[in-house]
């Protein structure tokens, strides 16, 4: 039996380009990603001080931390898992049974991360189609295995308990 193509690391896969393009559509579609304006690196400390600056700057940290505690869940398929820890906007759009199909899907169209760092982050009050709150959207540029410049966004809301939950995210 010839091998098959996805062993071939070399080769092209026949079609690769048309059914990533179906599955970022999928992705964009089904997993209720955001359509989010440019984003921008969070510029530091502002006219009002320093110590607030450090708060702010803590704050993104923060962020940053909870989405990469989520994606690290991702990439290990535990998709149920990470679902659960999504805040409720994403959870009101996005069944937990739909969102493990979906993932399935896309990851098995792109496959495992191979590389992901850290890009720009930037804080919001408003995005389209949420309520006002504290969000960071955080961007990596990521490496799949079947996909090689490939980027992703994390959009993470600050819960009322203080907490950081993703309400976001988006393979391009």
């Amino acid at each position: 039996m010839p091998p098959l193509p996805h062993t071939l690391p070399h080769r092209p896969l026949p079609g690769l380009s048309q059914r990533l393009i179906r599955a970022t559509s999928l992705a964009t579609l089904f997993i209720t990603l955001l359509a989010l304006p440019p984003v921008s690196t969070f510029a530091g400390p502002t006219a009002t001080g320093s110590m607030q600056a450090s708060s702010r700057q803590e704050s993104v940290s923060d962020a940053v931390g909870a989405a990469q505690i989520w994606l690290h869940e991702v990439d290990a398929d535990q998709y149920a898992k990470a679902w659960e820890r999504t805040a409720p906007a994403f959870q009101n759009q996005i069944s937990k049974t739909q969102w493990d199909v979906q993932m399935i899907r896309i990851r098995g169209l792109l496959g495992s991360v191979k590389e992901r760092k850290l890009g720009a982050t930037s804080v919001k009050r408003q995005l389209p189609g949420l309520p006002d709150g504290h969000y960071v959207v955080v961007l990596y540029a990521s490496q799949f295995e079947q996909k090689v410049r490939g980027s992703e966004s994390v959009t993470v809301q600050r819960q009322e308990n203080g907490q950081w939950q993703v309400v976001g995210y988006l393979i391009r």
